[in-house]
């Protein structure tokens, strides 16, 4: 480690690392991002990490085929990007990416990398060198068996929406509609994108229609409309209500539109959505809890639509 804290502090008896190791000693230093990208129910795990993995390990076994002197320069370079290695190694099993079979493998050759700090460079005979170079193949291999066991997707896109906007919890709606939006409302807005971008037409549906009640009932307070009974709450007498009490009549009509073509008969258990039915009504429910949040938000402020 001392060539590390050399080439951390600048000093230029060390020479630097070639681009290949760029990453290892980035990590090493403390400034690497690793698997997980973004944060929420649906994690994305950052697939490169695994290439860049295994070209470090592939050209680091490459270096040690060719045997530095032990006072070369080069000798200090494989002790650095070792200590880097095996850093990476002790990372690569977490909570998200989990590596059951490889973890015993990786054990091993992170124990043989650290060899040469614990007894020093003059110590590292063929016997080490060539025990090293049997770990990197061995985990190498138990990798080549493991990681095509991961579930790593890809996920087709869905007409012109885009993928990861669907799975990154964005709704489409401009920001002040978002914003205001009953939690519950953008809760299931998000899970339809969710299950828009993975092929589940009906939840779609069931998803949409949740978030849709929930912004038809913030005008409820607005109109003074008191506790409803059961035999009240369903759509058409919704709509009604939102008619009486003058909401545009194109934001009616949607919600009609949908009420008939969409939620009525899904309410049967025979009946599917369609994925082309999903999409139109992802658009259409999109659109029309657009237009209502619009008209909810200058009524409260004072200027109906």
């Amino acid at each position: 480690m001392k060539a590390l804290a050399r080439a951390e502090a600048g000093d230029r008896e060390v020479v630097e690392i070639d681009p290949v190791f760029a990453l290892a000693a980035k990590t090493l230093l403390g400034g690497c991002d690793w698997w997980v990208t973004t944060e929420g129910p649906m994690r994305r795990v950052n697939g490169f990490q695994l290439f860049q993995l295994g070209q470090m390990i592939g050209a680091f076994r490459a270096r040690l085929m060719v045997r530095p002197k032990p006072d070369s320069q080069d000798f200090s370079q494989n002790l650095v990007i070792a200590q880097a290695l095996a850093v990476q190694l002790m990372l690569f099993p977490n909570e998200f990416v989990k590596l059951t079979t490889s973890q015993a493998s990786m054990r091993e050759l992170i124990d043989l990398l650290k060899l040469p700090e614990q007894l020093g460079p003059g110590l590292i005979d063929d016997t080490d060198f060539k025990a090293i170079i049997r770990a990197i193949d061995r985990v190498t291999s138990v990798l080549g068996a493991e990681v095509p066991l991961l579930n790593l997707y890809h996920v087709e896109p869905k007409a012109n929406f885009d993928t990861n906007a669907l799975l990154g919890g964005v709704t489409g709606l401009p920001p002040e509609a978002s914003v205001a939006l009953p939690p519950v409302a953008l809760s299931d807005l998000v899970e339809a994108g969710w299950a828009l971008a993975l092929e589940l037409p009906t939840a779609v549906g069931f998803h949409l229609f949740r978030a849709l009640e929930a912004v038809i009932t913030l005008y409820f307070p607005l109109f003074k409309i008191g506790p409803l009974k059961d035999a009240q709450r369903n759509w058409g007498n919704y709509i009604k209500e939102l008619e009486t009490h003058g909401v545009e009549a194109k934001v009616c009509e949607l919600l009609k539109h949908i009420k008939s073509e969409y939620r009525n008969p899904i309410t049967h258990p025979e009946t599917v959505l369609s994925a082309e039915e999903a999409i139109s009504l992802y658009r259409l429910s999109l659109s029309a809890v657009s237009m209502m949040m619009t008209d909810i938000l200058k009524r409260q402020a004072g200027t109906p639509l």
